[in-house]
């Protein structure tokens, strides 16, 4: 028993005693005054006094003096409380009443007179709560048919004064479904008053007082939610009025479809996620709509997020969800997050633990995050070999995507992946000595290529001079008082342009090969080829023609060597 319990009953003990004492000091009594009146109670006799005396009765306590007095006549306690009950119930007090002859009653259960006053006074008072009560109901009948007269006039404000005051006087449980609806009728019919006065706010504003007081009419709802869908200050309270409809009715798809809607136009991924994803489970017929390419969006921001936050579990789990819908993710793309969960979970000396978590990210494809841990741990004497063995295996990776680049004859990318080895992986000696062989290879290749690409294009420079000097004899011919009639070559206008395009196509594909070539403005190559570009303008005014507008052969150098992209 605690301290409290204790107390409580201590106090219990001391009430009991005192009402023991009270009962003990009290008596019933009538006493008769000289002039003939007469009271009724309780005479105190805890103080005696010879000359006056003291009694409580239902409205007051008297102190009479005995020269007044005619006589007193003694009864019981219960007998007293029976006058001052009897007095109660004639002054119309009856739950006073009640009380004393409850008092009477419990002091002498065997009290035939208070068992029969206390029934007595039970059945009035239930006879009166009856009375009130079917005047109260019919009262609140009244009521509502008064207001609802009131509405169909328009007169609002006091139709809903009467319906408060008829909930006030406690409806039952037919005519609370009835006032509810009723005053969902009010503030409809009053928001249609305020939106035909244009005033929109004060139209929501009834708007909710409807829905407050009947959620279920699907009308004040639907009314609403128009209202609050298209403002995005107001897609919160939509949001929570769907909440409240669907949790009524989880069934109703149609519900939970509006709502995912409008978390999507929230932004809110988590409750998107949760109502578009309990749609597309139940039904295959979402597959390929709007609905999954939501879903697919609203995953893909959910995963991100989770791990920006660092809830890597939950990133897993969101990921996951996406890869099961949409089929362009990748299947272990879950695996980033996995190793950052690992990474998180890892203190600063546990070595063990940093090894394998480079060992999962080299299994994985991570190979920037498995190179930095494998190289900070050749610092750690246990995990130095393990790491360096680690390092080894990408080094001799490296090396066969050389090798495999130099058997294509890409020798030039050949030799940058085998300088890259050198610079990366200088404490993989096995791997370095098959490296220093492999440049040795590559760097003959890449000097004979050079030297054949040198070459080919002083021979583009050759048969772009050629070119150019066709171009030139066209061109002066243009201005020569002798002209040619050659109906085979065309006019020289339209020659002049083919050789000048020629000559062009040739310097640039000479420079393409050998850019050496062209780092003097001066140089004979650059004067011609912008001399060309600049012939080509003038005689291009107007409708170009290009290689493809001639359908005849011609016998120009070209034709002893093909294309220019071989």
């Amino acid at each position: 028993m605690n301290d409290r319990d204790a107390s409580n009953r201590l106090l219990g003990t001391f009430c009991a005693l005192a009402a023991f004492a009270l009962a003990a000091s009290a008596w019933g009594d009538v006493v008769t005054y000289k002039n003939g009146r007469v009271v009724k109670g309780l005479i105190d006799r805890s103080n005696r006094d010879e000359e006056k005396v003291r009694i409580e009765t239902a409205t007051t306590k008297l102190t009479i003096p005995r020269t007044r007095i005619q006589s007193v006549k003694e009864e019981s306690i219960a007998q007293g409380y029976i006058h001052i009950g009897a007095e109660h119930r004639q002054r119309g007090k009856l739950p006073e009443a009640l009380r004393a002859f409850e008092r009477a009653l419990q002091l002498e259960s065997d009290n035939d007179t208070a068992r029969a006053l206390v029934e007595s006074v039970q059945s009035q008072i239930s006879a009166e709560k009856r009375m009130v009560r079917e005047e109260a109901v019919t009262r609140i009948d009244d009521l509502a048919d008064e207001a609802r007269g009131l509405i169909e006039q328009g007169d609002f404000e006091q139709a809903e004064q009467m319906l408060k005051e008829a909930n006030i006087l406690v409806p039952n449980d037919d005519q609370r479904d009835g006032l509810k609806s009723l005053l969902g009728e009010l503030y409809l019919a009053w928001s249609d008053e305020r939106q035909d006065k244009l005033d929109r706010v004060g139209a929501e504003q009834k708007l909710k007082l409807a829905l407050g007081a009947d959620p279920e009419n699907p009308e004040v709802v639907n009314r609403l939610l128009e209202l609050w869908e298209d403002n995005p200050q107001e897609r919160e309270n939509a949001a929570n009025v769907y909440e409240t409809l669907l949790e009524r009715h989880p069934e109703d798809n149609n519900i939970r479809k509006k709502l995912a809607d409008l978390y999507y136009k929230m932004g809110d991924s988590v409750d998107a996620v949760t109502h578009y994803m309990a749609l597309y489970q139940q039904s295959a017929d979402y597959q390929g709509t709007e609905l999954e390419g939501r879903l697919i969006e609203m995953l893909e921001r959910l995963h991100k997020r989770q791990a920006a936050d660092k809830n890597y579990e939950e990133a897993i789990k969101t990921y996951h969800l996406l890869a099961a819908i949409d089929i362009e993710a990748d299947p272990l793309g879950y695996l980033r997050y996995d190793y950052l969960m690992r990474s998180s979970k890892l203190a600063p000396d546990d070595y063990e633990g940093y090894l394998a978590l480079a060992q999962f990210a080299e299994q994985f494809g991570m190979d920037v995050q498995a190179l930095k841990h494998y190289n900070l741990l050749l610092q750690v004497e246990s995990a130095r070999g393990q790491a360096q063995e680690g390092i080894d295996r990408y080094a001799a990776r490296a090396f066969d995507m050389a090798t495999m680049f130099y058997e294509r004859q890409n020798y030039a990318m050949a030799q940058t992946l085998a300088r890259r080895i050198k610079d990366e992986y200088p404490n993989s000696r096995e791997v370095l000595e098959n490296v220093a062989e492999l440049l040795g290879r590559t760097q003959a290749q890449v000097a004979k290529s050079m030297q054949q690409q040198a070459q080919l294009a002083e021979r583009y420079v050759q048969w772009g001079d050629e070119y150019y000097g066709q171009a030139q004899f066209h061109f002066q011919n243009l201005f020569s008082t002798e002209r040619r009639q050659n109906a085979l070559l065309g006019s020289d206008r339209s020659e002049a342009r083919l050789y000048y395009s020629l000559a062009r196509n040739s310097y640039q594909k000479a420079l393409e090969l050998s850019p050496d070539m062209g780092r003097d403005p001066t140089s004979p190559i650059n004067v011609r080829l912008r001399d060309c570009t600049a012939r080509l303008a003038r005689l291009g005014r107007g409708a170009g023609r290009g290689l493809d507008n001639f359908g005849r052969p011609i016998n120009t150098p070209q034709s002893s060597i093909g294309s220019f992209d071989r």
